[in-house]
This record gives C-alpha cells, sequence and structure tokens, in this order.
C-alpha cells in the first residue's frame, strides 16, 4: 500500500512543480539576456578656454544606439585635471533629447589640459573608459606655465664614414645628435 501512496502523491505534486520549474528556467533565461548599453556623446562649444569662462556642453543620452531617457534621468559632468583631480562635479536632468549645462572654470585652476567628463549612474557599472570625455586646453594667464619637458639627448656622436683612419689619406666624418 505505501508503493500506491508515493504514486499518489507524486502524481498530486508533478502539476504544482511544474509551474515553478518555468519560472525557474524563464529567471535564468533573464539574467543571461544581454544587459542595455547605455552611451553618452558630449559636445563642448570649443576645445580651449580661459579661467573664469563659461563652458557650454550638450550632451546626448543613447540606450542601444537611440536617443534615450528610459534608464537613466540624471547626468554627472566633472571637470578634472592630468593628475585625475576632480576640479567641479554637477548633476543635469537628463531630458527626452539629451542634457545641456554649463560650468564655470575657477580661477584659480592651472593652466594646462583638463578633461570633462560626463556619465550616468548606470554607467558607474561598467568601466570608466566607457565614459564620455572631452580634452580641453585652459589657460590661467596670472599663473606661471607649466614646465616644458624635452626628451633626454644623449649628445652629438661622430662616426668613421670610411670605417678606420689610414694615414695619408683624407677621412669623412659622420655626426649625429
Amino acid at each position: 500500500m505505501k508503493p500506491i501512496h508515493i504514486l499518489l502523491l507524486f502524481a498530486l505534486l508533478f502539476p504544482a512543480a511544474s509551474p515553478l520549474a518555468a519560472q525557474e528556467e524563464e529567471a535564468v533565461l533573464d539574467c543571461n539576456a544581454p544587459l542595455p548599453q547605455e552611451n553618452v556623446v558630449l559636445h563642448t562649444g570649443r576645445s580651449l578656454y580661459l579661467v573664469g569662462e563659461t563652458i557650454w556642453f550638450k550632451a546626448y543620452c543613447l540606450l542601444n544606439g537611440q536617443p534615450s531617457n528610459e534608464l537613466s534621468k540624471v547626468l554627472y559632468v566633472e571637470l578634472f585635471n592630468a593628475e585625475n583631480k576632480v576640479l567641479i562635479q554637477q548633476k543635469f536632468r537628463i531630458e527626452k533629447e539629451g542634457a545641456t549645462g554649463s560650468l564655470e572654470i575657477p580661477e584659480e585652476v592651472q593652466s594646462g589640459y583638463h578633461y570633462l567628463r560626463a556619465y550616468t549612474q548606470y554607467q558607474r557599472n561598467f568601466a570608466p573608459e566607457h565614459f564620455a570625455h572631452r580634452r580641453l586646453a585652459i589657460l590661467n594667464p596670472g599663473s606661471a606655465p607649466p614646465a616644458l619637458t624635452l626628451p633626454k639627448q644623449d649628445g652629438l656622436s661622430f662616426l668613421l664614414a670610411d670605417g678606420a683612419l689610414v694615414a695619408g689619406l683624407p677621412t669623412r666624418l659622420l655626426a649625429s645628435f
């Protein structure tokens, strides 16, 4: 009689387990689905600024290549220097077509190349190389110009063109820098 009870119990529970197995399979398939690709395209008015000027920008938020603000509503924009020190960070609202805004360059910024970076919170899940970047040259007339470093040269060297010195014959010399 025991085998009959086991068979009956199995027959009653099997239909209830089938939808659970289907739900688990759907969850596994959803985990393997590709993640949406969100990219930011950043445009500035120009690439050379003086301290105290305003950097105007327009950023487009693309979801799988199409303009969209479904995934992210906030754009983070940063101005940082060559040492990766953030000088300014602001948030802007992403509308349907993207975000527009401006950043005022502080007077204490040193002359040199600086970078404008734009990204969304969703993009922070991935490598920073995928953030939008723009290289800007910023000049501060009140500060000393950045030091110019030239590659080290070994100096001047001379070589014999003929390979050897022979007494009584003219010799050609080659000079290399």
